[in-house]
Parts: structure tokens; sequence; C-alpha cells
């Protein structure tokens, strides 16, 4: 992953470099930024037949069969402590990737720790003016490129998908499981698809947080999952959150 985080800075620092040098923009100026060029036409997503992800197809799921930790004596439950949370903007189909806890409550729900001002958040809004259930893909494993980028401090209108696809200097691939609205990355180790139920909430809670204390229970959205997705070779990567 550093050597990704390496070839990002690169492409920034030549991408700079290109802006000072197009005025006018030229044949030569282009050339001699070839290899940024190259990479500006690699980047973005591209959509597969299919995809490791897609292996194997649990109905009804039993996401009892995932190794989630339990990490701290008083916390709530088991969480997913990296996973990429995949939702889209009902009104703009724009997609947000990020980070958010989410606490295993039996086979089929899950908790959305989604706080005021993140990206999930605002698409969960939208969808309940709507009254409305959202989409929601809970995403596990992957390409580092897509976890880095799901925590970056992206603006809201720049997709975590094209940062992603930007740093591991070639297209994310997506992949479509039929019934579910979004495309997902084909190389997911885990996908749980489902629903983010409008108007209705669940105690969600304690966790031993970053900060090194106890952030306490508190109502928040919930996730109905109906897909339980996972390549052969599935690796669940997890990390213990503490201070």
């Amino acid at each position: 992953e550093l050597a990704g985080i390496e070839t990002l800075q690169s492409h920034i620092a030549s991408l700079i470099h290109l802006l000072e040098d197009a005025h006018p923009l030229s044949f030569s100026t282009l050339y001699a930024h070839k290899k940024l060029v190259t990479a500006l036409l690699s980047t973005g997503t591209k959509t597969v037949l299919n995809g490791p992800v897609l292996d194997h197809i649990q109905e009804p799921p039993r996401l009892s069969q995932l190794p989630l930790l339990n990490s701290w004596p008083d916390d709530g439950g088991a969480f997913i402590t990296l996973p990429l949370v995949l939702t889209e903007s009902p009104s703009r189909h724009t997609k947000n990737l990020g980070m958010y806890r989410v606490q295993r409550f039996d086979d089929e729900t899950a908790g959305l720790h989604w706080q005021i001002g993140k990206g999930g958040g605002f698409h969960f809004t939208e969808s309940e003016a709507l009254n409305q259930d959202l989409p929601v893909a809970v995403l596990i494993g992957g390409s580092p490129s897509l976890m880095l980028s799901a925590i970056a401090p992206l603006p809201e209108n720049m997709s975590e998908l094209l940062l992603s696809s930007f740093m591991q200097n070639e297209k994310v691939s997506l992949a479509k499981k039929k019934g579910f609205p979004y495309l997902i990355p084909a190389e997911s180790d885990f996908a749980l698809l489902g629903y983010a139920k409008a108007h209705e909430r669940r105690m969600e809670g304690p966790f031993g947080d970053h900060f090194g204390y106890m952030s306490r229970a508190h109502p928040f959205p919930f996730f109905t999952c109906s897909t339980l997705l996972h390549r052969n070779d599935a690796i669940y990567p997890a990390t213990v959150v503490g201070k």
C-alpha cells in the first residue's frame, strides 16, 4: 500500500506541473506528461460480467459465520471493524464509500454507525425524506486502496472509487449481483447486501473507541442483510480498535 501512496503522490505532483504548463495546452505538453496522461486514461471503473466476490452466494445470510471481533469486555457485541459501506444518493446517484462501524445483531441484521455529516448518513437522510429504505452494500476486504480511499477526507462530490483507481493505477472492477441495484467491487472478499430501514433505529454500542474510552450505546440506523457473498479464497481483514 505504501507503493500505492507513492504512486498517488507522484501523480498529484505531475498533475500540478501539467496544470502549470498547460497554457496553452499543446500536444508537446501532453507528451511531456505522457505517464500522467496514461494514468488518467486508466482511472475510473469498469463493469465485469463476473467477479471473485460472486463465487459463493448465501441466501438467507448467516452473519454469525463471519469471524467478527468482540474486542473489549464491555463492547455491545461483535463488530466489523474494517467495513467499506457503499451507498448511493437516491436523487443524484452519486456513490459514497465510507468506513462506519457495523455491529452484528443476529444472522440478518447489523447496526450502522452513521454519524451526522458522513456521506452514508447524507444518503440515508435523503432516502428517509422520500420514505424509502436505502440499499446498502457492506464490503469486506478486496484492494487495500479501497480501504484507504474509504477513510480519506474527500469532498462529497469526489468518488472514493476514483481515488482508489488512481492509487492502484488501474480501473476498479465492478460486478452486478442480480436483484441488487448497485454494482459492487468485484475483488471484494465478502459483500453483505441489503437495506437500511427508513425511520427505524436500534440501540448500537457501547464500543471501545479510538480515543481509549467506551462510547455509549445510542439509537442508530440498522442494516437488514438479504445476501452474503464471498470469494473462494476469502480473507477476513480486521483491526482491533483502541487507543
